[in-house]
């Protein structure tokens, strides 16, 4: 009983890191309805106004944005779009941001009332033990805009977040989370 009560334990505790991996990851997507994609077939990065307006922000993240640069490229590209600087169909801007964050969980294991053995001596107590889990990770999102070149209107978003647990596998996480993102433009009517 005690040994199956342990094993409940940490299973749900498994259960609690894993749902918590599994679930990180999101992209929500919202486009202009009724908007005609079918002519878009080349576009210019554009650097979005709040790396414009601070410098420093653009700087910080260098690294990540030159990332999200080359992944969209090399998913764009063989997809037929042109990356080009000469009259774009549409330009492409984003927004990155990082924040470092800390989960602590703490799962009691074992613990309750076990009988005498053999001489059905009365209950007693027994402490359990409790392990605590600390999960430092950085909580990215990143908002991906496409803005029509003609009118200067924005006709395509997504907002992206992730969970990057291993910084090693950082470019993983963006290549995941802008194919996903990416998989939806254009939008099928």
């Amino acid at each position: 009983m005690l040994f199956q009560r342990q094993r409940y334990r940490f299973a749900l505790l498994l259960f609690l890191i894993l749902t918590r991996t599994v679930n990180a990851q999101s992209v929500k997507i919202e486009s202009t309805s009724g908007f005609d994609f079918t002519n878009y077939k080349k576009y210019t990065w554009r650097t979005h106004p709040v790396f414009e307006k601070r410098p420093e922000l653009a700087e910080k993240y260098s690294v990540g944005i030159d990332l999200i640069k080359n992944v969209a490229n090399q998913i764009l590209m063989p997809r037929g779009f042109e990356s080009t600087q000469l009259d774009p169909d549409f330009y492409i801007t984003f927004l990155l941001t990082g924040e470092s964050r800390q989960d602590v969980d703490v799962v009691e294991i074992g613990g309750g009332y076990g009988w005498g053995g053999w001489y059905q001596w009365p209950s007693t107590y027994y402490s359990g033990w409790s392990t605590t889990v600390v999960s430092n990770y950085v909580e990215g999102v990143l908002v991906l805009d496409i803005v029509d070149a003609k009118s200067s209107q924005l006709v395509w978003r997504a907002y992206c977040r992730d969970d990057v647990k291993d910084w090693k596998n950082r470019d993983k996480n963006v290549k995941k989370t802008l194919e996903k993102a990416l998989k939806r433009f254009p939008p099928k009517k």
